[in-house]
């Protein structure tokens, strides 16, 4: 459905489409919504939203255009992919549109939804940030205790994580479950923490494990290798929650 805007034919179009009982090209419009694609383009999203005859009427899918037609009713908060999708629509062009996401966001009923939302807040991508917006506004956080001071100190809410781990003992083992872990993932986790405790001026966990745990000279040749073979004199180069990696998701691997 690509029309230029200055296209002599798009009000036309626009019309068609936004009043159209048509069940193949109804369908159609449904399919440039799917949850695992684009976002939609401006003239979908406007007619697919206008047009009267247009129903996600499918329970748990379609998360996008029923969010977009108002039919919360049919969102599966039981699965993380809504979640998912709802973040993906903060980026919609019209910010009518952004903003019923945002407010879906939200609203987030306890479990898997709140969960998803705090590990996508982790993340550090563009989508992220409106995550971690959602996520502090509503006051969500990880169930699980250690997996809510991490995600206190990482979106630096420091009331917060002062009153969960006040002398830092959680964060520290959290430190050293996912320094010693196999999992790669887990080391973006790492240089998470210590970027953040380095910009915020916190004790920074990684300069406790070296003093209890000192280099010897004979490791002193490796101290550049990181989280995975010791502690990197310049905090390496992960950049901000760990740069791309960041936390991907789940529990931090107990």
């Amino acid at each position: 459905m690509c029309v230029s805007f200055d296209s002599p034919r798009r009000p036309a179009l626009e019309r068609f489409l936004s009043t159209t009982d048509q069940p193949l090209v109804l369908a159609k419009l449904v399919a440039e919504w799917s949850d695992d694609t684009f976002l939609p383009g401006r003239i979908v999203t406007d007619t697919a939203v206008a047009n009267p005859h247009l129903d996600p009427s499918d329970w748990g899918r379609n998360v996008l255009l029923a969010v977009a037609k108002d039919r919360l009713d049919l969102l599966d908060f039981t699965q993380a992919g809504t979640v998912e999708a709802v973040v993906r629509g903060t980026q919609m062009s019209r910010a009518d549109l952004a903003d019923k996401y945002r407010r879906v966001l939200r609203a987030l009923p306890p479990g898997v939804a709140r969960e998803r939302l705090c590990e996508i807040a982790l993340l550090r991508t563009r989508e992220a940030e409106e995550a971690i917006a959602a996520a502090i506004e509503a006051g969500f956080a990880p169930e699980r205790q250690r997996d809510r001071v991490v995600f206190f100190y990482l979106t630096q809410q420091w009331d917060r994580y002062k009153a969960v781990d006040p002398d830092g003992e959680l964060l520290y083992a959290a430190y050293l479950a996912v320094h010693h872990s196999a999992d790669l993932r887990d080391h973006g986790l790492t240089w998470s923490i210590i970027n953040v405790a380095r910009r915020s001026g916190r004790p920074d966990p990684a300069v406790r494990y070296l003093e209890e745990n000192p280099v010897s000279k004979s490791r002193e040749s490796g101290r550049g290798r990181g989280p995975t073979g010791g502690y990197s004199s310049d905090y390496g180069s992960g950049g901000d929650y760990g740069g791309s990696a960041g936390w991907t998701g789940g529990s931090f691997h107990t």
